[in-house]
């Protein structure tokens, strides 16, 4: 009997130590207003037009989002090959 209930008083302890672990674990990153507006203007072109480059005949291969903001990749791997 001392023996069990030894073992579940371990379980137990094992149990909250991985609880307590995960809860700490946890990323919680609250940005401030002023990180979040670096962060967008750094993603913002300063050209504004919207203009993107990348590989493809005639531009044709080339994806773009966001009015300003340049984000852009070409649809043709390193190999030329769609």
């Amino acid at each position: 009997m001392k023996k069990r209930l030894l073992s579940i008083a371990f379980v137990a302890a094992m149990a909250a130590t991985a609880g307590w672990n995960f809860t700490q674990s946890e990323n919680k990153v609250n940005l401030s207003d002023l990180a979040l507006e670096n962060v967008e203007a750094l993603a913002n072109t300063e050209m504004g037009s919207g203009t993107c480059f990348g590989a493809g005949a005639g531009g044709t291969n080339v994806t773009c989002y966001g009015g300003s903001t340049i984000c852009c990749w070409a649809h043709t791997n390193i190999f030329g090959k769609n």
